[in-house]
């Protein structure tokens, strides 16, 4: 499935994750920086989102810095440069 300009797909189809993926796919695009994700990933058995970047992306650049927050915003539990990240491992730490 595509949803503005970015590939999204959850491993079981599961309605709660794709949402997730819609909103952070929305939400980059009203940031301006959709274009910069070539991939967004569910992995229904870790329960854990992986996105794929543009090799252009590099970590602390402002564009970074959006997606993440998108990401952050959106998506429950996602890995981000290698780094587990959101509300679940946020609440627990």
């Amino acid at each position: 499935m595509e949803a503005f300009g970015i590939t999204i797909s959850s491993r079981y189809g599961r309605f709660d994750e794709l949402i997730e993926l819609l909103l952070f796919a929305q939400a980059a695009a009203e940031a301006a920086v959709a274009h910069y994700v070539k991939e967004a990933f569910y992995d229904s058995q870790s329960c854990t989102c992986s996105f794929e970047l543009d090799r252009t992306v590099i970590l602390g650049s402002e564009i970074e810095m959006t997606l993440r927050s998108c990401a952050h915003n959106t998506v429950s539990q996602f890995v981000w440069f290698d780094q587990c990240c959101g509300v679940a491992i946020e609440e627990d730490g």
